[in-house]
C-alpha cells in the first residue's frame, strides 16, 4: 500500500454576490468511471466544463447573473452560444476561472456554512486537506 501524506492548507477567500449566484447553480454529476478504477464506489463531482448546468459557458453564467439581456443580438443560434461583448466575456472567464481555481475551498466553505445560515458577500478562512499518494 502507498503511503499517505495529509497537507493543511490555510486560505482566505472573498466571496461576492456574483460568485454566490454562480455558486447557486453549480451542478454536481455523477461520475461513471470503470468499476476496476474506483472499486465499485459511488463517485459524484464537479465537471470544470459544464458547472453551471449546461452546454453553454458563457450562456449558462450569464442566465444565473441575469445578464442575459446583454448578449449581442443575432447570435442566440451560434453553435458555441451566445456572444457578447469582450468586457462581459472577460468578466465571465475570471469569475468561472476564480471559482475553477477555488472549487475545494469553496465547496468546504458550502459544507460548513450550510448548518450556520450560509453563505454571504464577503471574506473568509477556511482550511483544506489534500492527500498525497
Amino acid at each position: 500500500m502507498q503511503n499517505q501524506i495529509e497537507k493543511m492548507k490555510k486560505n482566505r477567500i472573498t466571496l461576492t454576490d456574483d460568485i454566490l449566484k454562480l455558486l447557486s447553480v453549480l451542478t454536481v454529476r455523477e461520475i461513471d468511471l470503470p468499476s476496476d478504477y474506483n472499486n465499485g464506489r459511488y463517485i459524484c463531482g464537479l465537471e470544470n466544463n459544464s458547472l453551471y448546468g449546461g452546454s453553454y459557458l458563457l450562456e449558462d453564467m450569464s442566465r444565473a447573473l441575469g445578464i442575459f439581456d446583454q448578449r449581442i443580438e443575432g447570435t442566440e443560434n451560434n453553435s458555441t452560444g451566445v456572444e457578447f461583448d469582450k468586457e462581459t466575456e472577460d468578466k465571465l472567464y475570471d469569475l468561472h476561472d476564480f471559482i475553477v481555481k477555488n472549487l475545494v475551498v469553496i465547496e468546504n466553505l458550502l459544507h460548513y456554512w450550510s448548518n450556520k445560515g450560509g453563505l454571504t458577500a464577503g471574506t473568509y478562512n477556511t482550511i483544506t486537506f489534500m492527500k498525497e499518494i
